[in-house]
């Protein structure tokens, strides 16, 4: 996309620091971003933060370095992919060879927008929308430029994109080396509930990490728990919503992506009916 090829060079140049909550791996090599927004001005979310605070601790506890970034406008994502890339680049100087393994975790608002480079079947990129985006102003971040971003990352760096916003799907930040999990298809939206107090998709996907398939040596990949959280959230939201919104996942890993050695180290969720409770005022 010309017109947004300006946002690649921010990827060197911008040395602004981003408000981030920010902590040190029990792990190298492991790095992670979450980001969750809320405070829209036309249409505000109720979920999306609880969703981000529980995957930061999720991927803590996994031992990644997490940065946070709660009601992220776009300069702060903008900048917040460039500062993991630097991370990212440092590490490789200073042990190189080292494996590394990036997850992005992203819970807010998804959208369409016209495709301005042609690569896309139905004319529509998928668009992650900063928390300052307005309907007269504002920039959305389309797939295009999200892949020119993750493609900064290493070319030998496995990526993990967790998605939970509606508009956005899995397919057109498909890649090697990338294992993309998306809470809708492109053409659906996404729900929270206040009886699981968590976005269908972010709630379900956490807890398949303990109750999905596990393999011979007992261990339950991202994999396993992306196909239990989509067993799960395809009932919920038929159910509850009447909408047969599917989650989607491409996988060009190609391999088991494991956060815990034992599922029983991923946080508990209350049962769905017990988080209901716990949010009522």
């Amino acid at each position: 996309m010309k017109f947004k090829i300006w946002c690649l060079l921010l990827l060197v140049f911008i040395s602004l620091p981003v408000v981030a909550d920010i902590r040190l791996p029990a792990t190298p090599g492991h790095w992670a971003l979450v980001i969750g927004n809320a405070a829209y001005e036309s249409v505000p979310l109720r979920y999306t933060i609880a969703d981000a605070l529980l995957m930061d601790e999720v991927l803590e506890k996994a031992g990644f370095q997490t940065t946070k970034i709660l009601e992220a406008t776009y300069c702060q994502t903008t900048q917040a992919f460039a500062d993991l890339a630097n991370r990212l680049a440092m590490e490789r100087d200073k042990n190189p060879g080292i494996e590394q393994l990036v997850d992005i975790y992203y819970s807010g608002h998804g959208a369409t927008m016209k495709d301005m480079s042609g690569d896309e079947s139905d004319g529509l990129d998928g668009a992650l929308v900063p928390v300052d985006w307005k309907q007269d102003s504002g920039h959305m971040i389309p797939d295009d430029i999200l892949n020119a971003w993750l493609d900064q990352l290493g070319v030998n760096t496995k990526v993990v994109v967790i998605l939970d916003c509606g508009n956005m799907g899995a397919e057109g930040l498909a890649a090697s080396g990338r294992l993309i999990l998306a809470a809708s298809l492109k053409s659906q939206c996404t729900y929270g509930d206040g009886a699981l107090a968590h976005g269908v998709f972010t709630y379900y996907l956490v807890d398949g990490l303990r109750k999905g398939e596990k393999d011979a040596d007992g261990k339950i990949s991202l994999q396993a728990a992306f196909r239990y959280a989509q067993e799960q959230a395809r009932e919920f939201m038929k159910n509850k919503f009447r909408s047969d919104t599917e989650a989607e996942m491409t996988d060009g890993i190609g391999q088991p992506v494991f956060l815990f050695d034992d599922p029983t180290s991923c946080p508990t969720l209350p049962a769905p009916e017990e988080a209901g409770n716990a949010r009522a005022k």
